[in-house]
């Protein structure tokens, strides 16, 4: 078998992508001349190339003044540059953090009239209450004098008054009683038997 008989799909590809260019130039009525000069397109390429080196020396020579400007535009103290955006910030903290110590030391003299308040309270309900314990001791000292003046025999003393005489004929009759009533010492008193 010989090998260019068997068909090779590559080489029926590129012949036919071939004949595809042929009908396309026959077609659009272009002569079967090569391509343009690869001398032509070299000067051309040149060409455009110094052209580019032109512009790259003129933006080597104009870019870093320009962006010396443009920094200093952003960074500079006229209105909307950052130099003074950042005065304007640095300006409100400063007034953002006098305000706090402001609420700060108002919160802090409040606590200290508060503490102040609790201690005048304390001084208060302490004397109240030691007050209140001496009265309360005063009345235990009545209430045990009192207690030891009822376990003592009580004498009860009944009189009548004399019959007043002719002078008080007339007059109305008072039957009043007089009752006299006397704690004795528990030592004195005398003993009955029951």
């Amino acid at each position: 078998m010989d090998p260019r008989d068997t068909p090779d799909p590559l080489r029926e590809a590129r012949d036919a992508a071939l004949q595809r260019i042929d009908a396309l130039r026959a077609k659009a009525g272009a002569p079967d001349a090569p391509g343009p000069d690869l001398r032509t397109l070299l000067q051309r390429a040149e060409t455009n190339v110094d052209e580019l080196r032109g512009t790259a020396r003129e933006l080597a020579a104009i870019l870093p003044t320009r962006v010396e400007a443009a920094v200093a535009r952003a960074l500079g103290q006229d209105e909307g540059g950052l130099g003074r955006q950042l005065g304007d910030v640095l300006g409100e903290t400063l007034e953002n953090g006098s305000a706090l110590d402001r609420v700060e030391r108002d919160l802090l003299a409040e606590r200290m009239a508060r503490v102040d308040d609790l201690e005048i309270m304390v001084r208060l309900i302490t004397s109240g209450v030691a007050s209140l314990k001496s009265e309360i001791a005063v009345l235990a000292e009545r209430v045990e004098a009192l207690q030891g003046t009822l376990d003592r025999p009580l004498t009860l003393t009944l009189e009548r008054p004399a019959d007043p005489g002719p002078a008080a004929a007339g007059a109305e009759t008072n039957p009043s009683v007089r009752i006299g009533a006397q704690v004795e010492s528990i030592a004195h008193a005398p003993l009955h038997d029951a």
